[in-house]
């Protein structure tokens, strides 16, 4: 049995259009469960594509993307490594491997896939005169997942929430940390070992998630694991919030970590994050802050460029507005932002004598750590 004929038994088996399939996945329509052997038989088929003319670096990339969805994921050197198992980027390799050791792992599988199908669009609301002409795709999850990634046990292992109580420790913006991952809905995946961003529009509805590694013990993100997503950028984080608090100002900031300490530290302010500096201008004129009180946070290398998008908006921008914001974000290095000022705020803060005496007290003395979560003591330096 040739590659093309091993290719095309695959489609009929998965009655599925591979092509069609590749498609979907890139748009993220797409789940597909199972085991390890079920996604051996994934590798094998997109192995098949690759080399039944798809392109080999996007079916790679799209195996990554499926299998970070997998029950069994762990981290994407050992998906690469079942990758090459099959014959994935070594063409002479997949020669030694027949045909019918992959169709019998599909077998195992159950010989389907399951496929979502594209969500329809939502319309544009009538006040919305200015929101993107085409409403973004809706993004389906997979049913209890929100649940399972926002439960206790998988925040429990979350990196970026355990570095916020740290650090924060014994200060006011301590006792809000919960509450602000609940208001965002964040959460953690653990298979992927990535925190959870999802961006919920004005009408509560989901548009995109975004899935963000972070390295244990700081707040600076896991740059040697890649991150991803599901669905695109059509609105803001924390635009949901927008409705119930429309007697608060409103805080744009670039990233959604700076949008989480900036509401635990700030809840009077309605904190958004854009997902990228390049995204302001396109965020910027939906209907959803029309009316608002807005002041810009730019990170250091996009005073100018926010500041004049600020300026045509009609907002406010904390380079001119906040006194010492320059300077601030300069004492810390190029490309800084507030969250970095904050967050070395809040180290100095912990390592002070005060702190840390207190923290021991409230380890040693049965009792008083309760208290002082009951009453929301906090730590004066």
């Amino acid at each position: 049995m040739n590659q093309y004929n091993f290719n095309k038994r695959m489609m009929d088996m998965a009655r599925v259009d591979w092509h069609d399939v590749h498609r979907q996945v890139i748009a993220k329509y797409i789940t597909c469960p199972g085991d390890r052997n079920g996604w051996l038989a994934v590798a094998a088929s997109l192995v098949a594509c690759s080399m039944d003319g798809g392109d080999e670096d996007e079916c790679r990339e799209i195996f990554l993307t499926l299998s970070r969805q997998s029950p069994g994921y762990k981290n994407d050197r050992d998906c690469l490594m079942a990758w090459r198992s099959v014959g994935g980027d070594n063409s002479g390799k997949a020669t030694k491997a027949t045909p019918g050791t992959f169709v019998n792992l599909f077998k195992q599988q159950g010989g389907e896939f399951s496929l979502l199908q594209e969500p329809a669009t939502v319309p544009a609301r009538a006040e919305a005169g200015t929101d993107h002409q085409q409403a973004a795709p809706i993004v389906t999850e997979p049913v209890g997942r929100l649940e399972r990634q926002t439960s206790p046990d998988a925040l429990h292992t979350s990196p970026l929430l355990h570095y916020f109580r740290n650090v924060m420790w014994g200060s006011e913006a301590y006792y809000n940390i919960a509450q602000v991952w609940k208001d965002y809905r964040v959460g953690f995946d653990t298979y992927g070992r990535a925190e959870v961003f999802r961006y919920y529009d004005m009408d509560g509805v989901l548009r995109y998630i975004k899935f963000v590694p972070f390295q244990s013990g700081t707040h600076h993100r896991d740059k040697e694991r890649k991150m991803w997503s599901e669905g695109r950028v059509s609105c803001f984080f924390g635009e949901h919030l927008l409705g119930g608090n429309s007697d608060k100002p409103v805080g744009i900031v670039e990233s959604e970590k700076t949008a989480l300490v900036m509401a635990a530290y700030k809840p009077e302010i309605v904190w958004l994050a854009t997902s990228g500096c390049s995204n302001l201008r396109a965020l910027g004129a939906r209907s959803a802050i029309h009316g608002r009180d807005v002041m810009v946070y730019p990170d250091l290398d996009q005073l100018d460029s926010w500041g004049s998008i600020a300026a045509s908006a009609g907002w406010r921008c904390a380079a001119e507005a906040v006194p010492g914001y320059v300077e601030s974000l300069r004492a810390i290095g190029e490309k800084s932002d507030i969250a970095d000022y904050m967050f070395v705020r809040y180290e100095r803060r912990m390592l002070s004598p005060k702190v840390q005496e207190a923290r021991a007290m409230a380890k040693d003395i049965p009792g008083l750590w309760q208290l002082m979560k009951e009453f929301g003591c906090s730590v004066v330096e």
